[in-house]
């Protein structure tokens, strides 16, 4: 098993890596059909971008932390894990339009933070979410443990829906 801050650091790679690109899909994969609001409900995210980056994000309930993983490379494994869950809802774009993700169309990523919480020892919370942003007031944050419920599934939420006792960090894109 990978310790927290070794898979923590792949996180912030392959986050970080969103920076200029423009978010294709974003995809709630399921093992139930949906009784929420797809943004809000249970299961993992596909995250999908035009230049044909897939980021699969679920969530490390023991650590208080989202995992990120490239499924990019069609042959890698965790595109087995993918092609397992039944239900596949399209939360973005064509899922949901009521305005809180729409902003993300045809728009690149200028700007990602870290979310975390206060109580962080031993890498609890260090990585709970992120927020993307795409243009001045035009952002969503994703991630578990983001609201003052401390709810270990993902959601996508605007930062007024955000418990206002989390801290946020600037990540800088990785060169290649």
């Amino acid at each position: 098993m990978n310790s927290s801050a070794k898979y923590l650091a792949r996180n912030l790679t392959l986050v970080s890596q969103l920076i200029g690109q423009t978010i294709q899909h974003i995809i709630r994969l399921m093992y139930l059909e949906p009784e929420d609001e797809l943004r809000m409900e249970s299961g993992s995210l596909l995250l999908e971008t035009n230049q044909s980056s897939r980021l699969y994000l679920d969530v490390d309930e023991g650590r208080g932390n989202i995992l990120v993983f490239d499924a990019s490379d069609t042959s890698q494994p965790i595109n087995y894990t993918i092609s397992k869950f039944p239900y596949k809802y399209t939360v973005f774009p064509e899922g949901y339009s009521q305005g809180l993700v729409t902003s993300l169309l045809d728009q690149p990523v200028s700007k990602i933070e870290v979310i975390s919480r206060p109580d962080k020892d031993y890498n609890l919370h260090s990585m709970c979410g992120f927020r993307l942003t795409v243009s001045p007031g035009h952002s969503v944050c994703i991630g578990a443990y983001l609201t003052d419920l401390k709810i270990p599934d993902l959601w996508i939420l605007t930062p007024e829906e955000m418990d206002t006792n989390l801290h946020y960090q600037a990540v800088t894109p990785v060169s290649e």
